[in-house]
């Protein structure tokens, strides 16, 4: 754990790890190679939505949240997240 901002996500940077881990998009990593999943157009969804379902939670009603001590940019880029979607 740091407080230094160094460590910590821009806007782009926290968009994308939410399509990662909250929507099974893959991250693109290796742009020059063709045969990833990002560059197939790959995404885990609906994987994610039958391990929810496996446990008896409804997908489209979960709340997700993301914690982080500080945030490199204006906070105002924040409160943005709430009212526009960006998946």
């Amino acid at each position: 754990m740091t407080h230094r901002q160094n460590w910590c996500p821009n806007l782009n940077e926290l968009k994308e790890k939410f399509r990662k881990k909250f929507f099974g998009k893959p991250q693109n990593k290796r742009p020059d190679n063709n045969k990833t999943d990002f560059a197939k157009g790959k995404n885990y969804l609906n994987q994610i939505k039958e391990a929810y379902s496996r446990y008896g939670i409804d997908y489209d009603r979960v709340i997700r949240i993301w914690c982080f001590w500080t945030y490199k940019g204006d906070d105002k880029e924040i409160i943005k997240l709430k009212e526009v979607p960006f998946i």
